[in-house]
């Protein structure tokens, strides 16, 4: 058995994941990209023999700001999303600048996009919502906060109100059973 084998195994024992946060790259954008990062993150899973240890930190902005759909990532590795970060991104497209712009710091006007403070940017966090109750992910939502262009005491605050509105449960019971009797 190899070092490797030994941490995993310990991992399982000890109930201990770990999960990596996947994102394209800003040039990715070019070809393909979501088939390349579900090709990515599955060759990762194979080079670790699936080991039930290792998983995903799931964040939707990464794929948002690449004009790709989040939720796509969620129902391709439904069993790996083992973490996910609430964090939210904006295009600022104009004519002149685009996303590759990633080389410029944060928060430049001259960027394509930029990160926000959750329910500030372009993502629909109901339906990464909805998704991650699809496939009944019941792990934590952790914001990660990063906006140049909102005060951090304000934004803290607002980011947690936002977490807590779209919160939401699944529901229980299909609409049309609803309305049975028993």
């Amino acid at each position: 058995m190899t070092l490797t084998d030994h941490t995993f195994a310990l991992a399982v024992t000890l109930k201990v994941t770990g999960a990596m946060e996947f994102a394209p790259e800003p040039l990715d954008h070019v070809h393909d990209a979501v088939k390349r990062l579900m090709e990515e993150s599955e060759w990762l899973l194979e080079a670790i023999g699936h080991r039930e240890a290792f998983g995903f930190n799931f964040d939707p902005c990464h794929l948002q700001w690449q004009m790709m759909d989040p939720t796509l990532f969620v129902h391709e590795f439904s069993d790996r999303i083992f973490h996910v970060h609430i964090k939210d991104a904006a295009l600022q497209l104009n004519g002149y600048r685009g996303i590759l712009g990633s080389h410029l710091n944060f928060g430049e006007a001259d960027r394509g996009w930029d990160f926000r403070s959750p329910g500030h940017g372009d993502v629909n966090f109901e339906e990464v919502i909805r998704a991650l109750n699809h496939i009944g992910y019941t792990g934590p939502l952790s914001v990660e906060w990063e906006d140049n262009g909102m005060e951090r005491e304000w934004g803290v605050k607002d980011a947690l109100e936002f977490v807590r509105s779209i919160n939401f449960a699944p529901s229980t019971v299909a609409f049309d059973a609803a309305f049975e009797r028993e």
